[in-house]
């Protein structure tokens, strides 16, 4: 019986390591418009990694989750909301909107923090963007905790890439 609670809570650590590593600007997860599925999301920025070093010119050691959609007239606010936990220490979380490619070189085009939603809005129809969710890059290194993100308006997607495995 041991043996068994060992291998299942491995595989529930494994899916839990896989979720976190999909969560980057290779595999983005889903966001989309009020009403939508993903139009709420939450997650939590102490078991995310910093796959993105950097957003443009701005430097960040922070972790952080990437969302994505291809706009199709967007017109949009997402307010963003960080949870008690965690180690936020009195920092605040960031959201940023950064057009393709997803990259610590691309400077990004929008942002918002908790109480001051970021607009999305005026992009260009059938391209890709990102949305990421990170702690304030002047922060400490270890600065984390819980967010939601919602979405009010028009943010549509598009399905990019189906596989089953």
């Amino acid at each position: 019986m041991k043996n068994a609670l060992i291998t299942i809570a491995g595989a529930v650590a494994l899916g839990l390591s896989v979720q976190v590593a999909a969560q980057t600007c290779a595999s983005p997860l889903p966001i989309t418009s009020q009403g939508g599925p993903h139009a709420v999301v939450s997650g939590d920025l102490c078991t995310a990694s910093n796959s993105l070093p950097g957003y443009g010119g701005t430097p960040s050691p922070q972790n952080e989750i990437v969302y994505s959609f291809v706009a199709q007239g967007a017109n949009a606010t997402i307010a963003l909301a960080q949870g008690a936990e965690g180690t936020w220490g009195g920092q605040s979380a960031g959201v940023f909107l950064m057009p393709s490619p997803c990259s610590s070189s691309t400077d990004p085009i929008q942002l918002g923090f908790p109480g001051s939603p970021m607009q999305v809005s005026g992009l260009t129809d059938g391209a890709t963007y990102y949305v990421i969710v990170t702690a304030d890059p002047g922060a400490p290194a270890a600065t984390c905790g819980t967010f939601t993100a919602t979405v009010t308006g028009t943010l549509p997607v598009s399905l990019q890439n189906f596989s089953v495995e």
